[in-house]
């Protein structure tokens, strides 16, 4: 019980801590990642957040948990780390409905490792758009609910969109 307090503590301090500091470090926002028909967007520029004080706090507090092991673990499996790798984050839509919304996220990450991984999801497939290739699936915490299917598309090497819908992705 004391664990489950301390990790809610924790994600309360981690977004009370976003909230006031994530308009002064989020620079880098790309302006042309984000589609003309949005009508709000945010970004979070992680590479500076990390650098931050309440960033080094974060990490601290996590290294005391034993949590950035766990962070190793996950990149053993995933080709990233979360708090090392991801660059920078945009959020953005068109409305209330997750349908509309995607997130961009740029990493460093191995494409082909995420592509293996997701090969591997029963409900997996692939749909040709233009010149690119856009990966469906849905996790299976959420057991074939097709509700739940998600959508992304690797752009580059180190950039991938994410939405809960086809068309905003």
């Amino acid at each position: 019980k004391e664990g489950k307090v301390m990790r809610k503590s924790f994600i309360i301090l981690v977004v009370c801590a976003l909230l006031p500091t994530s308009a002064a470090i989020a620079g880098g926002l790309n302006k042309n990642i984000v589609s003309g028909d949005a009508n709000w967007v945010a970004h979070v520029d992680v590479e500076e957040f990390n650098n931050a004080e309440i960033g080094r706090i974060i990490r601290r507090y996590l290294d005391k948990a034993g949590e950035l092991q766990k962070l190793e673990a996950f990149k053993a499996i995933f080709s990233f780390n979360p708090m090392d790798d991801i660059k920078n984050i945009t959020i953005y839509g068109t409305g209330k409905e997750k349908e509309n919304a995607v997130v961009v996220i740029q990493a460093n990450f191995d494409k082909e490792t995420l592509l293996n991984l997701l090969r591997q999801n029963a409900t997996h497939k692939e749909i040709k758009y233009g010149k690119h290739q856009i990966e469906t699936w849905i996790d299976d915490k959420h057991q074939g609910n097709e509700a739940e299917r998600q959508y992304g598309s690797f752009h580059g090497k180190d950039t991938v969109v994410i939405g809960s819908g086809l068309d905003a992705v």
